[in-house]
């Protein structure tokens, strides 16, 4: 008999619709997840899941198989969905950490022995650094707080290495506005424990973080800014000035002065010396 119509008899108090979608959701040539899915769907027992969300740990769990220790997903450790998802995620993060390149992710600012003060450059990087905190720039179910944050200032990470500061401040969340006016050094520095609880410097210091080694990462929390600013503005000069070049016909214009001088109309040879002058300069930034 069908494998379809076999499965569609042991659940027959499943709609044709739910049945279906989760029929088309298996791409696996032998079907061969159906049956979970149907097992799962029909033996929820107050969990609260979705048949998108059931679908999509599936799918996560069969691309992460190299990082599963049981493979079996018919076994009695997957009968509940909750289960599922816990090994899945434990999975991403296995995954994240053995292909996980810092340079890619991150810009550390300084490091020693005990500590760690980094600038995450990617969602992946804040989702590592940021493990084991509350920030709402390191949720593993939405980047968008971190892409958000990371358009608007700076952001900064601060990791106490040795995890042994007080009332959940072995990780502190440094983030600066920045509205590109110069003023980085003076701007406001926000900071946050692990439990996303505002905090600012003494309140740090008194739950262990050194009171000169702070003094030092702000200070080059705010050097990093500034040249991260100037960068920025220096490149929009840039961006805006070849965009005016690149307007610039230079081939119409010897032919205009070219034209002019043959009927006599005027002597252009000091505005021919400043148009060579100008494309030299052009020639030697090129060069």
């Amino acid at each position: 008999m069908n494998k379809l119509l076999v499965l569609k008899e042991r659940y027959p108090k499943m709609s044709e619709s739910t049945f279906n979608t989760f029929v088309d959701a298996d791409d696996t040539p032998t079907k061969k997840y159906l049956s979970y899915y149907l097992k799962v769907w029909t033996s929820k027992k107050g969990s609260v899941f979705t048949s998108n969300k059931l679908i999509e740990r599936v799918k996560q769990f069969d691309e992460l198989l190299p990082y599963i220790k049981n493979k079996d997903i018919y076994s009695s450790e997957y009968e509940r969905y909750i289960n599922l998802e816990k090994i899945v995620l434990k999975a991403i993060q296995d995954k994240e950490e053995k292909t996980f390149v810092r340079e890619e992710n991150a810009k550390v600012l300084y490091e020693d022995n005990d500590t760690l003060f980094l600038m995450p450059l990617t969602y992946k990087g804040s989702l590592k650094y940021g493990s084991n905190t509350k920030w709402c720039v390191a949720s593993m179910y939405n980047s968008a707080y971190f892409t958000s944050y990371t358009k608007k200032g700076y952001l900064c990470y601060l990791i106490d290495k040795t995890n042994t500061k007080i009332s959940t401040t072995n990780k502190v969340a440094f983030f600066m506005e920045n509205n590109f006016n110069g003023n980085e050094m003076l701007h406001h520095i926000q900071m946050w424990n692990d439990n996303d609880v505002q905090i600012n410097f003494k309140k740090a210091v008194l739950d262990g973080w050194d009171q000169n080694l702070l003094v030092k990462l702000v200070t080059i929390f705010r050097i990093h800014c500034t040249e991260h600013t100037n960068f920025v503005i220096m490149k929009k000069s840039i961006d805006s000035t070849i965009k005016s070049l690149e307007k610039l016909n230079f081939d119409e214009l010897y032919q205009n002065i070219e034209t002019i001088e043959k009927y006599k109309k005027g002597d252009y040879t000091e505005e021919k010396e400043i148009i060579n002058k100008f494309v030299n300069n052009i020639k030697k930034l090129i060069i």
